[in-house]
């Protein structure tokens, strides 16, 4: 049986315009997502929500051998999603 795709927030960085990135990122050469993808948020003070989430590739320099995706958040703060939340993808499997 398959356990649902989750994972805890360890870090997070707000850019304003774009949106929150949470941390940590996925390789791509083990993981496959959307370009958008349903995640249910649940803070460490129990309170949980559930928003629309952009999955995308950060550019960077140089090319890493393998690319990363990470899930940003458009219209949360930082504060919405503090440091210990964990994530899940209702509809994904780890």
């Amino acid at each position: 049986m398959s356990t649902p795709f989750q994972f805890t927030v360890t870090d997070t960085f707000l850019i304003e315009g774009r949106g929150l990135i949470l941390y940590p990122f996925f390789p791509l050469d083990r993981y496959r997502f959307d370009g958008k993808e349903h995640v249910r948020v649940q803070r460490p003070d129990g309170r949980q929500f559930e928003s629309d989430a952009d999955v995308e590739i950060p550019c960077v320099r140089p090319t890493p051998k393998v690319f990363q995706a990470t899930f940003v958040l458009r219209d949360a703060h930082k504060e919405d999603v503090p440091v210990g939340s964990r994530v899940s993808l209702p509809g994904k499997t780890a």
